[in-house]
């Protein structure tokens, strides 16, 4: 299953065309609001005109490879919650998949509003009904639940040593563990020289008792 993830500005309809000939199965667009002021404010460089074109486009396609999937991957913020709600109008009837994220600090960004609090004041006003219209539409809904919520805005959970080992972030600024050297270092070679596969044992088999960690800042999603 092959899925293309971008904001979607510099694809054209001949470049998708080609891809989905090609094997591509997923589209995966970020958007980060449904109105131009507030998609161009949350997409660095990004045009309205061109998200709204790269739409239709989809819409062609799709008519000639029917089993050709649209997923829209949306971070809720407090200045892009309340749109939500427009997103029929500007998704219209080619979505199969929507993801909702609630915003979290992972790495470095320009964005500094984490508060979740709005977010989860209004999740029966705002995000309960958007899941009861995906599912009505047959769309698959990958959305957090109130509870995951809290989990983002309480300490994380904490039995989370294999998320630590199997998520890797890397950015300019950073490359996962402080002391990992990419020039230098493989994962496998810098697991066996921590003793990493030992450590996870010890968590999984020893003699302390650990919470389960049902979920955490990178995995918080329940399918609707």
């Amino acid at each position: 299953y092959v899925s293309l993830t971008t904001n979607g500005n510099l694809l054209t309809k001949e470049q998708l065309t080609a891809a989905v000939e090609n094997g591509l199965d997923e589209l995966t667009l970020s958007a980060h609001g449904f109105t131009r002021e507030t998609y161009e404010y949350l997409m660095t460089n990004g045009k309205f005109d061109l998200f709204r074109r790269l739409l239709a486009n989809v819409a062609e396609v799709k008519k000639q490879h029917p089993q050709f999937k649209l997923r829209i991957n949306y971070t809720i913020n407090n200045d892009n919650l309340e749109e939500l709600s427009r997103i029929w109008e500007v998704a219209g009837d080619e979505l199969d998949i929507l993801q909702l994220r609630p915003i979290q600090k992972i790495g470095e960004s320009e964005y500094q509003d984490f508060d979740l609090t709005n977010i989860y004041a209004r999740y029966d006003a705002v995000l309960v009904p958007l899941i009861e219209e995906c599912r009505r539409r047959h769309i698959t809904c990958l959305a957090p639940d109130k509870q995951n919520i809290i989990v983002l805005k309480e300490n994380e959970a904490d039995d989370n040593s294999i998320e630590k080992i199997t998520y890797c972030y890397v950015s300019p600024q950073e490359c996962w563990q402080d002391d990992f050297d990419y020039r230098k270092e493989t994962f496998e070679s810098y697991a066996a020289a921590h003793h990493m596969g030992r450590k996870l044992f010890g968590k999984v088999f020893g003699r302390r008792a650990r919470r389960k960690a049902d979920v955490t800042r990178k995995m918080n999603y329940n399918i609707k």
